[in-house]
């Protein structure tokens, strides 16, 4: 095999492993830091409990997004459900073109740590980072959960991702 076809090879791979993500349906996230005084964002559908004692979820960010390195540097970030009425934030975080209007749209709180809390969310978790792994592309980030919050029962259903679409999530009890 020459280096051409194994390039080919690996190209097609990462085209194929890309269309089967898209498969995957899952729920929509808001991760928020600080860059100094200034609130840093991103929309991310990947997110993983890590442990239960002491809590702890991992967060993957791209080393070339805006919010990798404030995030590595304040030490810190919120894992911001999103609600399904929550959409038009999904979409504004989701474009870089927009990103001056990112913390335009909704009330916008804090927590534990400082990061910016987004009110009417399915659930947060504002975490402080304990370890982070470089790996390839991106950083994995473990945050302890200093402290959550949950809406009331049946109160807010999330907003999930399936196939570059967003919608809320239909056919369950989410009470």
């Amino acid at each position: 095999m020459n280096a051409q076809t194994a390039t080919a090879m690996a190209t097609d791979a990462s085209a194929e492993f890309r269309l089967a993500m898209r498969r995957v349906v899952a729920g929509v996230s808001v991760i928020t830091s600080r860059d100094g005084d200034q609130p840093v964002g991103l929309l991310v559908t990947s997110l993983a409990s890590v442990s239960a004692e002491p809590p702890t979820l991992a967060i993957s960010i791209n080393c070339q997004s805006v919010s990798h390195d404030p995030i590595k540097r304040f030490g810190a970030f919120c894992v911001n459900v999103l609600a399904a009425d929550q959409q038009v934030i999904a979409k504004q975080f989701s474009d870089p073109s927009r990103r001056a209007e990112r913390f335009q749209t909704g009330e916008w709180t804090g927590m534990q740590t400082g990061c910016p809390v987004l009110a009417g969310t399915a659930a947060t978790f504002d975490c402080e980072v304990v370890h982070h792994l470089p790996y390839h592309s991106h950083t994995i980030f473990l945050g302890l959960v200093k402290a959550s919050w949950t809406a009331a029962s049946g109160a807010t259903a999330p907003l999930v991702h399936y196939s570059r679409q967003y919608g809320p999530l239909a056919g369950f009890d989410v009470s």
